[in-house]
């Protein structure tokens, strides 16, 4: 399965669970213009380097560079959570979740997979304690479209063909994850700063969350 984060802005602080893949790109405004690269995790271990469309220096069981300059990250472990850098630009503080239970920063992003990677319809659900209900997130249908059943001014809760991405992770955003039924994850947001965020209530109708902030 695919497990990409690549988005239209660089990808800073970003967390996905062991066993799944990651797509990184790369934040180097020059890179384009010299067709050069050098992929780096923390301060000096090179991953891999690009010369036009030469890719050298590169361990393909582990890494592979992408035509559009992005770094694949095949099978996350442990050890890979740490600072990416392309061309000295920091592309991504990757975090690699382990078992089901998630305590991650307010403010970053995280990617659930579905646990149900054969099926490209989708349906996530949140439930935020023992006391309430499930309450649908959103659907996505086989032929790609996506409903929201709750209300995403800021667009925070997308979606690609097996996996939830949430961003700018708040502390309301604590709880259990579902998809198609299975729980996908426990999750926990902290942070250090006092958060005026209003969390979902835990009434029993079966009305959808107004929001999820």
């Amino acid at each position: 399965m695919i497990f990409s984060a690549s988005t239209e802005d660089p990808v800073v602080r970003i967390s996905v669970p062991e066993g799944h893949y990651i797509i990184i790109p790369c934040s180097s405004p020059q890179w384009r213009k010299s067709d050069h690269m050098i992929w780096r995790f923390g301060d000096n271990q090179v991953i891999g380097k690009r010369s036009w469309d030469i890719v050298f220096d590169i361990n393909r069981r582990k890494y592979d560079l992408l035509p559009d300059g992005s770094l694949l990250v095949k099978v996350l472990r442990p050890e890979n959570s740490g600072e990416y850098y392309c061309n000295d630009y920091k592309a991504a503080d990757l975090e690699v979740l382990t078992g089901q239970d998630y305590s991650v920063s307010a403010g970053g992003t995280i990617l659930l997979p579905c646990k149900i990677s054969d099926r490209l319809k989708q349906k996530w659900m949140f439930k935020k304690n023992r006391q309430s209900r499930r309450r649908v997130i959103l659907l996505k249908y086989k032929n790609g479209t996506v409903t929201k059943e709750i209300d995403d001014p800021q667009n925070r809760f997308t979606t690609t063909d097996f996996e939830l991405r949430i961003l700018n992770l708040q502390p309301a955003d604590g709880g259990e994850y579902f998809c198609n039924g299975l729980k996908t994850a426990t999750v926990s947001v902290t942070t250090e700063a006092p958060d005026n965020t209003e969390e979902l209530t835990t009434d029993e109708t079966d009305r959808a969350p107004s929001q999820i902030v």
